[in-house]
């Protein structure tokens, strides 16, 4: 080769994949991030029932879409076949827990009663088999199923004793502590701690924090509280704590060369929402004690 001419730097395709803090050039394994592409349509699918493509694919298929338990797909040779096939190998070989997305309570407008996993590990129909077969309508929706006074039923006939009298007193238990709220049904990732921050933070606060679809319908919802100004500004200093806690987590979760803990995530929005609120009111008398125990109580 002649002198000056350029020559080809043959490198690790390994070392080429890790990240910066591993020596490499952080490109990523594409092969992981065509999986991931793969498994946001079984999400978005999920969390889409009314779209279009959506109604497509059930009216082509079946009305799960093939994600549901005991749904299988024909062996044919189409597009949405072969997505599926891809997401059920992720669940099989271990790579991604079927579990990891699941519903989170709303209205239940599109969530089978019967059919879907909403309220327990598996189909209603598959605990309560006995019952299900007296059910008047088996496709019915969750929202069908609750009125004003709570949760009512349609049988075909009378529940006799035994079996039956037995599976419906446990399905009463399971349904008991159960409202339904005014927001849609959506599925969420359960590697996402979100829901729980915001169940924990809810508890703490001894407010009832609906599931919040953005910071628009946060907003709003804290305008139609009638609240006290203090109030006010402690709640939006805690829940703005929380949006940023979230977030620098998930950026750590995919960018940080150590993996950050979730068991801090709480302990963290009460100790840096105390420090924020306490630098930016200096005349409120709220002690560290007051603000563990409940700072909206001062």
């Amino acid at each position: 080769m002649e002198e000056g001419q350029n020559r080809i730097h043959w490198v690790n395709w390994n070392l080429i994949l890790n990240s910066h803090a591993q020596g490499g050039l952080g490109v990523g394994s594409l092969d992981a991030f065509n999986l991931a592409l793969l498994y946001k349509w079984k999400w978005h699918f999920l969390n889409e029932p009314g779209a279009l493509w959506v109604k497509i694919i059930k009216f082509c298929n079946v009305d799960g879409g093939g994600f549901l338990d005991g749904q299988r797909l024909g062996y044919g040779g189409g597009v949405w076949n072969k997505i599926v096939s891809s997401i059920n190998q992720l669940h099989e070989r271990g790579i991604i827990p079927s579990n990891s997305l699941h519903r989170v309570v709303g209205d239940r407008v599109h969530t089978r009663f019967w059919k879907d996993v909403w309220c327990s590990d598996s189909p209603l129909m598959l605990r309560f088999g006995r019952i299900f077969a007296l059910a008047t309508n088996q496709d019915a929706r969750v929202s069908e199923f609750w009125s004003s006074v709570g949760w009512t039923f349609h049988w075909r006939r009378g529940i006799r004793g035994g079996v039956e009298s037995t599976q419906f007193d446990y399905l009463v238990e399971l349904l008991s502590p159960i409202r339904l709220g005014v927001l849609s049904d959506k599925w969420i990732w359960d590697l996402d701690p979100s829901v729980k921050v915001w169940r924990w933070v809810g508890h703490w606060l001894d407010l009832d924090i609906p599931d919040f679809s953005s910071i628009s319908v946060m907003l709003e919802w804290m305008d139609a509280r009638p609240i006290a100004r203090m109030e006010r500004v402690i709640v939006e200093a805690v829940f703005m704590v929380v949006i940023w806690v979230l977030w620098t987590y998930r950026n750590a979760l995919l960018f940080s060369s150590s993996k950050p803990r979730k068991d801090r995530l709480f302990d963290s929005i009460v100790e840096i929402s105390f420090r924020w609120f306490t630098s930016r009111n200096s005349k409120a008398m709220i002690s560290w004690a007051m603000w563990m125990q409940n700072p909206i109580l001062m």
